[in-house]
């Protein structure tokens, strides 16, 4: 599913250039069409071989776009024969893929063009198109070289995102950073890379006395990143230190989500319903369940709703675990876990022994949060929270409009006894493994009603 996610984001950064290229219109939105219709199809997990040929066929684009990517070459191919087609491989590529999924997916019974004329009707427009393309005036080949120079850029970017390194400044510049947010600490701008919109985050009370000291931290904690590749964890593309003044800069690169965290989200719209209450919770679940899953089991140890990110449309990333080493050789802020989202014998001795059960506990009460839309313990103080949670027992009230399934989740999340959160023998797979097939009825019904 991982491999689905860099396809599906592939395919949408691609058709979305190509939406913008100015001139070889035709060819372009024959192009879009055809990864568009690939991308829509509802797509088994088991027909790897498929997903791959589809990737490939995708990389095949950088591949051409390269060739042509200077003046005198573009022109050549612009003033070549009638028949030259500009995604001619591509296109080739791609009709492979489609027969593939019409025979898996069986969706030869929804179209008018047999599979088996696929591939000949798509080559008579490939021909017409390419046939009005090169009616345009040769004035235009600078435009058509900047809408592929713009595609180029594009999959350069993805090229990029596939490993995480080192940035340099002016690979930031692109275009003027946008102050979000402030704190004692840091500064978050939204910017650019490789015209992708990206988080910046500028530590401001720094420590680090070495940048060799910083870059031997990043380079050790990269290797263990690449485990976490995943549509639910929030994408790391790398540092950037800018050694200008008297002091270097240090600067985070992220993946860049709209809405800010779950907590703004959860702040900003009160009214949210139910059903999407319930989408969040999911989302969540699968953030963590993959960092659960990541080859040998790994803890967040710091988890709240401030953990998990939004984009515009409602997809949640898990954070606040990315390069920590890397982050706290920079920084001077100490990042302590709050006391409401601390089990009750974690409150009652700080220095018991963090596991699987003290996450899951506090993965109840960002549950909670979603479902509510409240504060865990709002007006409370730490030693308040103590004696409401670990001397009386106590756990916030649900409200009457949470579903029974949502609700038994949330609860047993929350037990005051380890042993009755969800786990299979205090394991870490088995413990999210439960907790994502139970949210996931729940969101199945509400998809349903």
């Amino acid at each position: 599913m991982d491999q689905l996610g860099k396809i599906f984001s592939l395919g949408q950064q691609i058709l979305k250039q190509s939406n913008e290229m100015k001139y070889c219109q035709r060819q372009s939105r024959r192009l879009r069409e055809r990864v568009s219709s690939l991308l829509e199809a509802t797509l088994p997990p088991q027909i790897t071989a498929a997903l791959d040929n589809f990737e490939n066929a995708l990389k095949k684009a950088k591949e051409m776009i390269e060739k042509f990517n200077t003046d005198c070459k573009i022109k050549k191919f612009l003033m070549a024969s009638n028949n030259k087609i500009l995604f001619e491989e591509v296109n080739g590529k791609l009709a492979d893929v489609w027969e593939v999924f019409m025979m898996n997916l069986q969706i030869a019974q929804h179209l008018s063009i047999s599979r088996i004329s696929k591939r000949e009707f798509w080559a008579q427009e490939d021909k017409l198109d390419a046939e009005q393309d090169r009616q345009l005036p040769n004035k235009n080949t600078e435009a058509i070289l900047k809408g592929i120079e713009e595609i180029k850029d594009t999959l350069k970017a993805l090229t990029a995102q596939e490993k995480i390194q080192e940035i340099k400044e002016e690979e930031l510049s692109g275009s003027p950073w946008k102050l979000r947010k402030q704190s004692e600490f840091s500064e978050l701008y939204e910017g650019e890379y490789y015209r992708s919109p990206v988080a910046i985050k500028v530590f401001i009370k720094t420590q680090a006395k070495s940048t060799g000291i910083v870059r031997t931290h990043f380079r050790r904690e990269i290797s263990n990143m690449r485990k976490f590749d995943s549509p639910s964890i929030l994408r790391i593309f790398g540092i950037c230190i800018i050694e200008k003044g008297s002091s270097p800069r240090f600067c985070l690169v992220t993946e860049y989500c709209e809405r800010g965290s779950l907590r703004d989200v959860l702040d900003e719209e009160k009214n949210l319903r139910l059903d999407s209450r319930e989408l969040l919770a999911r989302g969540a679940a699968q953030g963590l369940y993959r960092l659960h899953h990541s080859g040998v089991p790994h803890l967040h140890r710091n988890l709240s709703s401030s953990s998990f990110l939004v984009t515009r449309s409602y997809e949640v990333k898990l954070t606040g675990f990315e390069l920590r080493e890397t982050q706290t050789s920079i920084s001077q802020e100490i990042m302590e876990p709050k006391t409401a989202y601390l089990s009750p014998q974690r409150l009652e001795n700080p220095f018991n022994k963090y596991d699987i059960k003290a996450e899951i506990y506090s993965f109840g009460i960002v549950l909670w949060e979603i479902a509510t839309g409240k504060i865990p313990f709002e007006g409370y103080n730490s030693k308040e929270i103590y004696q409401l949670v670990f001397g009386k027992r106590q756990q916030e009230p649900l409200g009457g409009d949470c579903s029974p399934l949502l609700q038994e989740v949330i609860d047993g999340c929350r037990a005051y006894e380890p042993s009755v959160r969800p786990s299979v023998d205090g394991k870490v797979l088995s413990s999210m493994r439960e907790i994502l097939q139970k949210l996931s009825s729940v969101t199945e019904k509400c998809v349903k009603t």
